[in-house]
């Protein structure tokens, strides 16, 4: 399960402590994964994250799975409560049975490190990644590219996901996968093996973007625009009531993707919402996507990070923006759960349709 502790002092101080306990041997079709290598490249405890510090200049290049998420943090709740909580809550209320895991637990399936390869994946019938899930080493991507390619479907209700590649490392103690650095530039990263290099999964060396595993792949932070819809017959939108370019205001915001490179686009693709974005002087596409791999999986992605907070209409306020994600969400997870859902539900390609020439502002980030 999932869990939120609340430790209280005998002074009256709180702080959370989210906490997800695995069980390997749980009747579960639905696999979870929380985000915790994003969790803690935002944490800022003691002072600096992967991002910025906050007592002078710079920035961490490594940071410890040793420590508590920051009090500043979500009063030590880092990311659960937002980017996780709702889409837990819809699953628990719709009944299926759903196991969980974390990207540390990806990873260590992924290189057969200490357990049997490919572990979290046995019995189950989907992986589902949450809002945020940006930081993934080699074999944490691994793990995800080997359940698709079993038939396993895959499901990002975020946006912003498999972006930055790292490595996990011991402490000073011996104890594994309880570092994480990340230097984001070929040059600065002292390590040797070029394949071991923690830049963007789409840069030199790797050259691997995102997309060719999700769809989509990530444009923009701090964006705010409207979802458009534009494929409202597919099967994900049963039961919604759509026309063609019904629009969700604010429904692509936080951080969002759009179309990835044509040349290692998963074939099939369908587009089934596409908007223009404009943020900070550039003009970007959102996309949410969904293809039939050829094992029988489907793989799904909104393409924003909003999405799972739109799933609580007493946070989002907009009854018909909630009612119509979670309306899609659950029919992605009814379909997801009962096996390769690319089987019942072949995707229709059309990103040629959507596809135009994005001009990002100048000295932004590629």
């Amino acid at each position: 399960g999932a869990y939120l502790l609340k430790l209280v002092s005998d002074v009256g101080e709180a702080h959370y402590v989210p906490l997800t306990v695995r069980d390997d041997h749980a009747v579960g079709s639905l696999v979870v994964v929380s985000a915790v290598t994003t969790w803690q490249a935002y944490n800022p405890w003691a002072g600096c994250s992967l991002y910025r510090c906050y007592d002078g200049p710079g920035r961490s290049t490594v940071v410890s799975f040793d420590r508590p998420y920051a009090a500043t943090y979500s009063w030590g709740a880092a990311d659960f409560l937002t980017h996780e909580l709702p889409l837990i809550a819809l699953i628990e209320e719709l009944g299926i049975d759903t196991v969980y895991v974390t990207d540390i637990d990806l990873h260590t399936s992924g290189a057969g490190l200490g357990e049997p390869a490919d572990a979290v994946l046995v019995g189950r019938t989907a992986l589902l990644t949450t809002g945020h899930d940006e930081y993934y080493s080699t074999p944490m991507r691994a793990t995800l590219e080997r359940a698709r390619d079993r038939g396993l479907n895959l499901a990002f209700f975020g946006a912003n996901a498999v972006y930055r590649h790292v490595r996990l490392e011991a402490n000073d103690e011996g104890r594994p996968f309880r570092q994480m650095p990340n230097y984001r530039s070929i040059k600065d990263d002292p390590i040797e093996d070029a394949a071991a290099k923690t830049v963007q999964w789409r840069n030199p060396p790797l050259r691997k973007p995102e997309s060719a595993l999700i769809g989509v792949q990530y444009f923009a932070a701090g964006v705010r625009g409207s979802l458009q819809v534009v494929t409202p017959d597919n099967w994900i939108f049963a039961g919604a009531n759509l026309r063609r370019r019904r629009r969700f205001k604010k429904l692509v915001a936080i951080e969002a993707d759009g179309l990835g490179p044509e040349e290692v686009e998963p074939e099939g693709l369908e587009v089934l919402a596409s908007s223009p974005v404009r943020f900070r002087g550039g003009t970007y596409d959102h996309a949410m996507t969904y293809y039939s791999d050829e094992s029988g999986a489907g793989v799904f992605a909104t393409g924003t990070i909003a999405w799972i907070k739109a799933l609580d209409e007493r946070s989002w306020k907009d009854p018909t923006t909630t009612a119509f994600v979670r309306t899609a969400t659950t029919n992605v997870l009814r379909a997801f759960a009962r096996g390769p859902a690319g089987r019942d539900h072949p995707s229709r390609p059309n990103a040629k349709r959507y596809r135009s020439v994005v001009r990002p502002p100048e000295g932004t980030e590629t």
